[in-house]
């Protein structure tokens, strides 16, 4: 009981320091949109997409220095949204009318957005996730029934997988995230109910469950080596993490002391993650991988409910302000932190940018800039010379983007990863040097 005291104390006192200084944290930016926005997908640190209420859609291609309304042509609610590129994107929404759920997809970065009902109207769709662009998730219920949905060729169709269940059979899925191509997550449940995890391992196809908590988890997220975290809470109680050490054998949860609903998982760094809290006008935040949490407050009566970063000094939140739930759009103040961004000077020929994390285990995202467009392939190569990983982008638009090299199955040493473009009349080559310590 006195070491539960002490650590309440310890909270207190991070939350009203942190309070002190949470103005400094976000930048409100300006917004196209007076609807509320609830989701975000930024597939590099230049292109990001934000939903929201009444069928909004909004997007930069700039870095959120300026942001756009796309057409969607409905005003139904859009609950999700993931771009598996810089062009191609899948939207779910929902009217909760007994129609079922709408799916939008775009080929073209959002300039048209197609939309359609879901052939089974008994299902709602709550979340969508996509490994690749063949390949790809929806979860949700259908009615009482947890329900993921698998597709192979870019989603065109679905097919319902299985799901192994125990005692947790009618909570809705509300998140889906995956470690690889292998093992996945997904979470959900009720209010004063139940919160579940389930988990696959051969790339969807089966699922088994766990129920590990009383409220619902609204985000589930690999972190490093075999690490995932979980994040909810109810209204009464505030928000709670749940952290499993071996890849979601086993789960320990922590009340966190801090008001408000935990609705994402926004990793800055390996050690430095935010959560934002909802309608309580809060994130929560740890320095140290989610040993310890603060709480930092929100200016302007501003509510977050999604918050992403591309980089370590690329982040963007979006939610709504005042009674009458104004879209608000909040990008990350990294000047606090000592960090600039690379983009500020735009090169004029292509960058390749270092690795980070780096060292890493197992896995490390790869950014790089392309200022024209251009075919690029990037390489790794063991310290023997060894291809063990060829990304072939294609023909890549102008501006920066990124790959994620999972390196779980190689043993440590240092690597090399090299990147070749082939633009208008021009070809580029070059390597950086990386580190995978397990």
């Amino acid at each position: 009981m006195m070491a539960f005291k002490q650590i309440g104390r310890a909270l207190l006192f991070l939350t009203l320091c942190a309070a002190s200084y949470s103005q400094q944290y976000w930048i409100q930016q300006q917004c196209p949109t007076t609807k509320s926005l609830v989701r975000l997908s930024f597939t590099d640190t230049l292109n990001g997409w934000a939903v929201g209420d009444s069928g909004v859609i909004v997007h930069t291609s700039n870095g959120g220095q300026n942001w756009s309304i796309q057409q969607s042509f409905i005003i139904t609610p859009v609950e999700d949204v993931f771009f598996i590129n810089s062009n191609t994107g899948v939207a779910l929404a929902n009217d909760y009318s007994g129609a079922g759920t709408i799916i939008l997809k775009t080929s073209n970065g959002g300039f048209n957005w197609s939309n359609a009902r879901y052939s089974d109207t008994s299902l709602i769709l709550k979340s969508v996730y996509f490994l690749d662009t063949m390949t790809g998730f929806m979860g949700g219920i259908s009615p009482t029934v947890p329900v993921i949905l698998k597709t192979t060729n870019g989603g065109a169709n679905w097919q319902k997988t299985i799901i192994h269940n125990s005692i947790c059979f009618d909570y809705p899925i509300l998140r889906l995230n995956f470690f690889n191509a292998s093992t996945g997550f997904a979470c959900g449940g009720y209010f004063d109910r139940a919160g579940i995890i389930w988990t696959t391992t051969d790339g969807g196809l089966n699922w088994s469950d766990s129920c590990i908590s009383a409220e619902p988890l609204f985000d589930i997220h690999p972190l490093n080596g075999t690490k995932v975290l979980a994040a909810g809470g109810d209204p009464e109680y505030g928000s709670y993490v749940y952290t499993s050490g071996n890849t979601g054998a086993s789960w320990s949860g922590l009340f966190l002391g801090i008001s408000g609903i935990a609705q994402r998982i926004a990793p800055r760094t390996a050690s430095e993650i935010w959560l934002p809290c909802g309608n309580i006008g809060k994130f929560a935040v740890t320095t140290d991988t989610a040993g310890h949490w603060f709480a930092v407050d929100i200016q302007d009566s501003i509510k977050a409910f999604d918050t992403h970063f591309a980089s370590p000094f690329s982040g963007w939140s979006v939610g709504n302000r005042g009674d009458n739930f104004i879209g608000v759009i909040l990008k990350y103040n990294s000047s606090i932190i000592g960090l600039q961004n690379e983009q500020t000077n735009v090169p004029v020929s292509p960058v390749l940018y270092q690795n980070y994390p780096n060292p890493f285990n197992p896995s490390t995202q790869i950014r790089y800039y392309v200022p024209s467009g251009g075919s690029v392939i990037i390489t790794v190569y063991d310290v023997s010379g060894r291809k063990v990983k060829v990304f072939d982008e294609g023909n890549i638009g102008q501006g920066e983007h990124s790959v994620v090299f999972d390196a779980g199955n190689l043993s440590s040493g240092v690597y090399f990863y090299r990147m070749q473009v082939v633009g208008k009349g021009s070809q580029y080559d070059l390597n950086k040097k990386m580190v995978l310590i397990k």
